[in-house]
């Protein structure tokens, strides 16, 4: 399988990605894990709790594993372009709610601290305020940690075709070599068969030789008994 067939097979599975949208439930949103059945919080979750729960990537990834590969590093640059694709969608679709919710709790804190000019109940609001800037500040590094994630799964995706690249270079190197063999042999043709004759014709030589050696020590010992 050529490096163009592999891309061809990424683009193929790539097409047939399909995300879902997570469930309201109590003021919060959620989903279920496939390969877990676990229920996460959608704006916590992680890249991994994403790919897994709201991507058909188990079904792809399923799939891939079933198909038949010339080397190891052609069906990983394959797994981790999907891996990398599936966490991308779900994770692009997530950063968008999570930049909505920031947006909110931005206006919250706002409208907070005006009632605490106006109403004086110090004590209570800021605990809230504080509450809503520690929020906001998590989903801040949880957008950053995620930035890093799909980066590495980047990184891991060009590895592993850079790999199959330079397996595929070797495996053409391998294939001239034995063609060029294969010529060479085929000139060699004539040669072969000549080599073979003179060959038989030395061997029994060799045989009357030995024949003639047996001989002459018969008749050495019968000289001796006279």
């Amino acid at each position: 399988m050529k490096s163009t067939q592999i891309l061809a097979l990424v683009n193929k599975y790539k097409s047939r990605l399909e995300d879902f949208p997570p469930y309201e439930k109590n003021d919060a949103w959620y989903f279920r894990r496939t390969d877990t059945n676990q229920e996460i919080k959608y704006l916590e979750a992680t890249c991994d709790e994403l790919r897994h729960g709201l991507t058909n990537y188990e079904q792809l990834l399923d799939e891939i594993k079933k198909l038949n590969f010339d080397h190891a590093s052609a069906k990983e640059a394959v797994i981790y372009a999907i891996k990398y694709e599936a966490t991308r969608k779900v994770y692009h679709t997530q950063r968008k709610w999570i930049k909505k919710y920031y947006d909110s709790l931005i206006v919250n804190i706002k409208e907070h601290k005006k009632l605490k000019d106006a109403k004086k109940e110090n004590d209570r609001l800021q605990t809230k305020i504080n509450s809503l800037r520690k929020l906001r500040d998590t989903l801040l590094a949880q957008v950053k940690q995620k930035d890093e994630e799909i980066k590495n799964l980047q990184q891991q995706v060009n590895k592993y075709i850079k790999l199959w690249q330079q397996y595929e270079k070797k495996l053409e190197a391998e294939k001239a070599r034995r063609e060029q063999l294969g010529r060479n042999n085929k000139s060699l043709g004539p040669y072969k068969g000549l080599y073979n004759k003179e060959k038989k014709k030395t061997e029994t030589l060799k045989q009357e030789i030995k024949l003639l050696n047996n001989r002459i020590k018969i008749l050495e010992q019968q000289l001796q008994i006279k």
